[in-house]
């Protein structure tokens, strides 16, 4: 039989085991033989203590003086850069300006006379943007082509504005679809008269190219389109005649009246005055009698 165990008393072995007080000690005191402790400084007598003293009057002045003489220093370095550059602009000036283009209805007085400012302009102080915005505002002028070529040439090139019919009354219609000025020019070609609201132009001019393909085989020329309102189109023909279309169905229509003149006797198409084409099923036309007096049919 193994004996019972019993709890029994130790501390003869192992030595007695210290108080918690004890313990707490020991290990505060570890803790402190294990701290780094600062450097022990040597405090001065309050009369041997150094007090500190204003700069001396010598060492303002000469750091002013070096300030202003930093300073004189970049300002004459400034006007002599400034003299250098006028000097430059002097020495630099455009003395050739060379036009490229094909010109119908640009004016070459005008023209010279606006490049003419940029003559013995410094090479490297010109403005082209400026120059090229003062030859765009030309009413025939539709791009320009600026470009320097060292040392002393400045190279313009213009496309002329072609025209492809009239405006309203007193503008032209650029083949970009823009409207420009026709200024004092008078030997135009013979373009049609296109009317309507200026935000349509792309609308009308292309009712115009369609019409127009449309009655050439017929020998039919258009002399002016007009857009009325709710998109209602009178279109005046060469020979006099006048054409009414609705919006509606409006190439089925012209269909029909092209049909219609095929069946005309070449003999009495001159007769012809008015085609009213905005009904469904028909057409009403308006005849002019051997006496030019028109009649309706």
């Amino acid at each position: 039989m193994y004996p019972k165990h019993h709890a029994y008393d130790v501390s003869p072995i192992y030595g007695k085991r210290p108080s918690a007080p004890q313990e707490k000690g020991r290990r505060l005191r570890q803790r402190e033989k294990y701290r780094v402790r600062p450097q022990a400084t040597r405090q001065l007598p309050p009369d041997q203590e150094t007090v500190k003293t204003p700069a001396p009057l010598w060492r303002w002045i000469k750091m002013t003086s070096i300030t202003v003489a930093v300073t004189g220093a970049a300002l004459l370095g400034g006007l002599k850069g400034y003299d250098a550059l006028q000097q430059v602009g002097e020495e630099y000036p455009i003395r050739t300006v060379k036009v490229y283009g094909d010109f119908v209805h640009i004016q070459p007085d005008h023209l010279k006379a606006l490049l003419k400012p940029a003559l013995f302009e410094n090479f490297f102080q010109l403005d082209l943007a400026q120059v090229r915005a003062d030859v765009q505002a030309m009413p025939w002028v539709e791009k320009a082509f600026l470009r320097k070529e060292w040392p002393d040439i400045l190279v313009v090139k213009i496309d002329e504005r072609t025209p492809v019919a009239h405006w309203d009354d007193h503008r032209l219609l650029g083949s970009d679809l823009s409207l420009f000025d026709q200024g004092e020019v008078h030997d135009l070609p013979d373009l049609p008269k296109l009317r309507g609201v200026e935000r349509d132009i792309p609308v009308v001019w292309s009712r115009y190219q369609k019409l127009s393909e449309m009655l050439a085989p017929l020998s039919l020329t258009i002399s002016e389109v007009i857009m009325a309102e709710r998109y209602s189109w009178r279109v005046l023909l060469s020979d006099g005649m006048e054409l009414v279309v609705d919006e509606k169905d409006w190439d089925q229509k012209m269909a029909r009246f092209i049909k219609f003149y095929k069946k005309i006797p070449e003999s009495e198409r001159a007769l012809l005055v008015r085609a009213d084409l905005r009904y469904d099923n028909g057409l009403a036309v308006k005849w002019k009698k051997k006496d030019d007096n028109p009649s309706a049919a």
